[in-house]
């Protein structure tokens, strides 16, 4: 089977959450932090060119359903689910936004990874390890805008809850 389908899977799922549990946060949430200078726009860029990459290269790859592989796009599913139903207006540190700062991230990672894991491609893999690492410095960028405009409130989110999850 043709592992496009967990592409599509995952477009539709992010969109049709978006508009059906949280229709009023639908273009805050595909809004970044404005990048500045020319090395966060660049990196903006290849962030979404790796978005890109992850999505269409499946449609290359033959899926194997595999119980971890299933396991942890669960996980990622239902991490993107709270993490859309949580967001809101201003600064967010309720629901799931009290055990991470950057759950859509963190579900995205975890999406992509179940991927790489039921379609055994290391490429695939390589791929969703660089977008990572291009991840988080757009995080940074995002957590550099946060404290400019929620100062002290945002410093203290900082100390009380993890970029991610666990660190």
């Amino acid at each position: 089977m043709n592992a496009g389908m967990l592409s599509v899977l995952v477009v539709l799922f992010r969109f049709l959450v978006i508009l059906v549990v949280n229709r009023p946060s639908f273009l805050a949430i595909q809004r970044f932090a404005p990048m500045e200078g020319s090395n966060e726009k660049m990196i903006y860029w290849l962030y979404q060119l790796l978005q890109a990459i992850l999505l269409a290269y499946p449609f290359l790859l033959k899926i194997e359903f595999k119980l971890l592989g299933i396991i942890v796009m669960g996980f990622g599913m239902a991490g993107l689910f709270r993490a859309i139903h949580d967001f809101g207006p201003g600064l967010v540190t309720q629901g799931i936004y009290s055990l991470s700062r950057h759950p859509m991230y963190l579900s995205y990672y975890l999406i992509y990874a179940s991927i790489a894991i039921m379609t055994s491609s290391m490429g695939y893999g390589l791929f969703v390890f660089f977008f990572i690492i291009v991840s988080h410095f757009i995080i940074l960028s995002e957590e550099k805008w946060c404290l400019a405009n929620y100062g002290q409130k945002y410093v203290a989110y900082q100390q009380s809850v993890p970029m991610y999850m666990i660190f």
